[in-house]
């Protein structure tokens, strides 16, 4: 887990302002002999004895999945040992300084510089280019990602300054798969001569449709915030916003809407606020049961609320539906299907 690394990464660079002594009068000896000696299920008590004084609690968890634990640290010299201990066992340790030097350590290769990327750029990867090709396309060299390195099989990466990514994959030297994220997003200052989306547009949009279709309803083209493609198929997530936080989006799978999905996109005479002239109240709320349906949600508090959220992918449709008071209490209920899968409140009295 990377709180182990985290400890002791910690730990090491506490080094640096921290006495070379521990508590007692000599000087302190952390050794590698003595960290090879610590085993797996060992008490705290035990693991003291054999490094020869307390160490200090660095974290402690009552919820974590291995049932709770603590992670103790042990530094001297320029190295550290942690442990963590679940249920009153070591369960893991780690070292930092004593099988490696710590400057050796805690050497930082030096940044990348970001690369240029565009959604002009992605679109131009075309599919059996080399990789020698694909840098000369984009500009710069990508990273490679060595744990899916193979004899045939290179992965590389590029991303921008704003963390964006270009991924490409290639099989025997030629580009087999790409992908990448947050190239095409939409900017701020573009938003602002973008007409409100609207939910008659939404509930327009059927699935199966193709993307034409789909751009026509809406009245102009979406921008394509992620896409994957190899020879075989080709996934693309589009999105349309508006300047007041509307967003609809529609995930394209062989050129059709399979999935789409909106958020504070909301018919011309709703209220974003929610603020009905019905009953919503703490007794009102402990009626709501699991499974129930949104019209009898709707009788219980005397008002339909506003739907802030909605998604549909195959069969399944997922609706968030807010009530709002006037003294800004709040009710949220998320249905599955149209029938009540979860609800909370904040502010009812």
């Amino acid at each position: 887990m990377k709180i182990f690394a985290l400890s002791a990464l910690i730990s090491a660079l506490a080094v640096f302002c921290l006495s070379q002594t521990g508590p007692g009068s000599g000087p302190v000896q952390l050794t590698l002999d003595k960290f090879k000696k610590i085993e797996i299920g060992m008490t705290y008590e035990q693991v003291a004895q054999i490094i020869g004084f307390a160490g200090e609690l660095r974290a402690s968890s009552v919820d974590d999945y291995r049932g709770g634990g603590q992670t103790y640290v042990w530094i001297g010299g320029n190295a550290a040992i942690s442990v963590r201990f679940a249920k009153g066992r070591a369960a893991y340790k780690d070292e930092i300084g004593l099988s490696r030097p710590l400057a050796e350590m805690l050497r930082i290769p030096a940044a990348r510089p970001p690369a240029q990327l565009s959604i002009e750029k992605y679109g131009a990867l075309k599919l059996g280019m080399t990789y020698v090709q694909a840098v000369a396309l984009i500009g710069s060299d990508g990273e490679e990602q060595e744990g899916m390195r193979s004899k045939t099989v290179r992965a590389y990466t590029w991303t921008n300054s704003d963390l964006n990514t270009i991924s490409a994959t290639f099989t025997n030297g030629r580009l087999s798969l790409k992908s990448q994220f947050g190239i095409g997003k939409w900017l701020d200052e573009e938003l602002g001569s973008v007409p409100n989306l609207r939910l008659d547009q939404f509930d327009a949009i059927i699935m199966g449709s193709k993307y034409a279709d789909v751009e026509a309803i809406i009245g102009g083209p979406g921008r394509v915030s992620s896409s994957t493609e190899d020879r075989t198929m080709k996934i693309e997530t589009v999105e349309w916003r508006d300047s007041r936080g509307g967003l609809i989006t529609v995930i394209l799978s062989q050129y059709v809407v399979t999935s789409k999905s909106r958020s504070k996109v909301f018919s011309p005479d709703s209220v974003e606020t929610a603020r009905p002239r019905g009953e919503v109240t703490l007794a009102n709320f402990s009626k709501l049961k699991s499974g129930m349906s949104r019209a009898q949600a709707t009788a219980i508090f005397e008002a339909p609320g506003v739907s802030i959220d909605f998604s549909q992918s195959g069969k399944l449709t997922v609706e968030t539906v807010e009530w709002r008071t006037s003294y800004g209490a709040l009710v949220t209920a998320i249905f599955n299907n149209g029938t009540l899968a979860s609800a909370n409140q904040s502010g009812l009295t």
